[in-house]
């Protein structure tokens, strides 16, 4: 009788594990867009980038303006203003 049992329960997680299987897929890395048509400075912009870059995150120096396409899969805008 206990065979039965253990056998049924190892069937059971077997069917529940090939029927729907776990598939690991590497999330996209996060997308920063900095924008340098304000007047930001670029002081610190190559430091803050090579951190973000470092940390995982996709930079994107956006120094001709913005539009959609600059925008396409950003998950963060960084606006900095002129020192003076």
């Amino acid at each position: 009788m206990n065979k039965k049992i253990v056998a049924l329960i190892f069937l059971s997680l077997f069917v529940t594990f090939a029927i729907s299987p776990a598939r690991l897929v590497k999330a996209a890395a996060p997308k920063i867009v900095l924008d340098m048509s304000h007047g930001m400075g670029d002081k610190y912009v190559n430091y803050i980038a090579g951190n973000l870059t470092q940390w995982g995150y996709i930079v994107v120096q956006a120094t001709g303006g913005l539009n959609s396409s600059i925008f396409s899969d950003a998950q963060f805008l960084f606006v900095g203003c002129s020192s003076s």
